[in-house]
């Protein structure tokens, strides 16, 4: 794997398959992934913190980590340099750019290549 850099200072990776091509990861450009959230947690609480950035269009809630969708790109960006690695409800939070997908599904497009680490001729279980 090797790594490049996108302006704005954001580290990309560049990831090549078997093919040798390379591929960009399935970044979710207007979504935010949010990290050591408090259990205690509601969609309001997220609302009223990011909704300062820009417009948001979908909050997803899990336990201790959740997704913020903004309606640009760039409210995205601004939420990630404003608020990771800050303090959110007393835990220090940890925000970027969604990369899509969960992690099982890293390398689905590569049919019958294990999804886990994109090689062939065998299936993470």
């Amino acid at each position: 794997m090797r790594s490049g850099w996108l302006t704005g200072s954001l580290p990309l990776l560049l990831l090549y398959p078997q093919n040798g091509l390379p591929r960009l990861p399935n970044l979710q450009a207007n979504k935010v992934y949010i990290g050591g959230l408090p259990e205690s947690t509601r969609q309001e609480d997220l609302q009223a913190c990011f909704g300062k950035i820009g417009r948001i269009v979908g909050i997803e809630l899990k336990l201790g980590y959740g997704f913020v969708e903004f309606d640009s790109r760039e409210a995205a960006e601004e939420s990630v340099a404003e608020y990771h690695e800050g303090s959110f409800m007393g835990n220090k939070i940890r925000v970027e750019l969604s990369h899509g997908g969960g992690r099982t599904a890293k390398f689905a497009g590569e049919p019958g290549a294990c999804f886990k680490c994109g090689q062939h001729g065998h299936w993470a279980r």
